[in-house]
């Protein structure tokens, strides 16, 4: 887990506090404080914090109320691992599984999906639809995974409506489940599809490949044309719960040039925080589509593009880029750069860093801003250890998801679209 060198200090002193626990009831409440105090507290410490606690139930709602990014997803974390500790879990934690379904961070989202399978409560099938209903692509296929284990057929009506997404892998998917589930077999294969672009020499394999996925959903929805009367529409609805809104505070980090930059600069706008790391190869993939993506919303969307290169936890695996000169044909893959383009280094200055960054923004023709986060305490804010995480935020300041990944132009566009 990346922490900052400050918040790791204090988790050293938080973890030995816990040590004091059995004998000191101040001693508890003092780590208490300094890990909901913290950015980002680490897991293991605060499960070890709510285990010593008379009233564990409460102190994860703390944590949860905190509506910070890192402290919910600890407290959710909590319950997946000890639901079984608590007889009347599922009374106990309504408010916070109701709150989790409608959480602006994915990882939340998906704790829930587990957590809610194991409690035959009617929440669930509700969930689940409202899950393969959301605008992220992603978090369907997520949704479609998981039902793959199961023999929910009475979703077959919503798994054939996924057949229309706009996002060919998600068709592809949901006839893989229908193959699953009802034995009909039209050729479709989720292998098939392809998201990166690749070289003239082999594109014309992939150009069939694909044909062959879509005349293979054209006829999964003939077939559905043909036999939609034989199943029941669901008309589950999941309850209304109000997301809680997290605001985004405000920080500040200097760009390439050395200029301070704030959040709140861009308050009435849309703004994106994207995490990442120039030796990041998923981070490098989804570079293409930020940059389309803010050809198509030209200043009505602001990117903020935050480098964690040098913070704690990710300068031990530095791959910085060289101007060297070294091209590639392949305009996707890592986003056009070569193999030459990077290097490895465990400690390189802070205005190193600066500088190579500038040389890969060149290359690239970034469009949008980057910032350095070298202490990587507005990384953890967001949860940003793993990369890439992408965050949206409101005209009004407030968080409206969290995710990991890349998306496609037209899933962000229409992620963009709920919130305008």
């Amino acid at each position: 887990m990346l922490i900052s060198r400050k918040n790791f200090r204090f988790c050293v002193i938080a973890v030995s506090v816990i040590a004091l626990c059995n004998i000191s009831k101040i001693g508890q409440i003092v780590a208490i404080n300094l890990l909901i105090w913290q950015e980002s507290p680490d897991l293991g410490a605060v499960h070890s914090v709510i285990d010593e606690s008379s009233k564990p139930e409460s102190l994860v709602y703390r944590f949860w109320d905190t509506k910070r990014i890192p402290h919910r997803y600890i407290a959710i974390s909590y319950l997946k691992d000890n639901f079984n500790d608590f007889p009347d879990f599922f009374n106990e934690f309504d408010r916070l599984l109701q709150e989790s379904t409608v959480s602006v961070d994915n990882n939340v989202k998906e704790i829930a999906l587990g957590i809610l399978s194991y409690g035959n409560n009617g929440l669930i099938d509700d969930y689940i639809i409202k899950l393969l209903n959301d605008a992220d692509s992603e978090l369907k296929l997520f949704t479609l995974r998981y039902l793959n284990s199961t023999s929910n057929h009475f979703l077959i009506p919503e798994i054939a409506n996924l057949l229309n997404d706009q996002e060919l892998k998600v068709g592809a998917a949901a006839a893989s489940l229908l193959r699953t589930w009802t034995g009909n077999d039209f050729g479709v294969r989720f292998q098939d599809v392809v998201t990166n672009q690749y070289s003239s020499e082999i594109q014309q394999g992939v150009d069939g490949r694909l044909a062959k996925l879509r005349f293979g959903i054209g006829k999964w929805k003939k077939w559905w044309s043909e036999f939609a009367d034989e199943y029941e529409p669901n008309d589950f609805k999941l309850e209304e719960v109000v997301p809680s809104k997290i605001l985004a505070r405000d920080f500040q980090l200097e760009d390439l040039k050395g200029d301070t930059i704030r959040l709140s600069d861009f308050r009435g706008k849309t703004v994106i925080l994207n995490f990442w790391t120039s030796w990041c190869t998923a981070c490098a993939i989804e570079i293409p589509d930020l940059i389309e993506l803010k050809n198509r919303n030209g200043d009505d969307l602001i990117i903020l593009s935050i480098s964690l290169d040098g913070a704690y936890g990710h300068g031990a695996n530095l791959r910085t880029f060289i101007d060297d000169g070294t091209q590639s044909s392949d305009t996707r893959g890592e986003a056009g750069l070569a193999e030459g383009d990077f290097y490895s280094s465990q400690s390189l200055s802070e205005s190193r860093i600066r500088k190579k960054l500038t040389r890969l923004a060149d290359k690239l023709q970034l469009n949008f801003t980057v910032l350095i986060d070298f202490s990587g305490d507005i990384g953890n804010r967001f949860n940003g250890q793993e990369l890439p995480t992408n965050v949206l935020i409101d005209k009004e300041g407030y968080v409206r998801r969290r995710f990991l990944g890349s998306r496609s132009v037209d899933n962000w566009e229409l992620l963009l679209s709920e919130i305008q």
